[in-house]
């Protein structure tokens, strides 16, 4: 993987290495000139590329000042057609005694992101270390469709859980 070169690491899914196929650090399609998929929500904020349409927020242990978000999530594949109001990525930083943070994008199956494998027209839930800054794995831990919810038991700490 040359992307690795450039700090990127694996992205994958359970046990399975490389195994979050909805953007470009999972397995690949052996593909030369494609498939055309973005990387996955933790990868996304790595690059730093929608910073002007991210809400990065604390939750879980001493550190948490956000206890609720509502908002809309777009597509980044539409990114130069949304106004800044609008959000393309969500980092949800637990304290660093918890663990890893997620991450949440909706992977809109359309333009530079049609070609995505896994997760299509989903809001994708993905956990990563490092901040989101700097070189690790990540886990996809959930893919929601309209109306869904997903919940992480004791996520937050002191048997709190955390609902998306």
């Amino acid at each position: 993987r040359c992307l690795s070169n450039f700090g990127f690491d694996h992205s994958n899914e359970g046990t399975q290495e490389y195994g979050d196929v909805s953007g470009m650090m999972g397995s690949s399609d052996g593909q030369d000139e494609g498939p055309m998929k973005c990387f996955n929500a933790a990868k996304s904020w790595q690059t730093g590329w929608f910073s002007d349409k991210s809400i990065n927020m604390n939750i879980g242990g001493s550190e948490a000042t956000d206890n609720c978000l509502e908002t809309d999530i777009t597509g980044q594949a539409d990114y130069v057609a949304v106004d800044t109001t609008q959000t393309i990525l969500v980092k949800m930083n637990r304290a660093s005694s918890l663990g890893r943070d997620l991450f949440l994008m909706y992977n809109k199956k359309t333009g530079v992101n049609s070609g995505t494998s896994e997760g299509g027209d989903t809001v994708m839930v993905v956990e990563a270390g490092a901040e989101g800054t700097g070189y690790a794995e990540s886990w996809l831990m959930g893919k929601l469709g309209a109306g869904q919810s997903q919940t992480f038991a004791g996520y937050l700490g002191d048997d709190r859980d955390l609902v998306i």
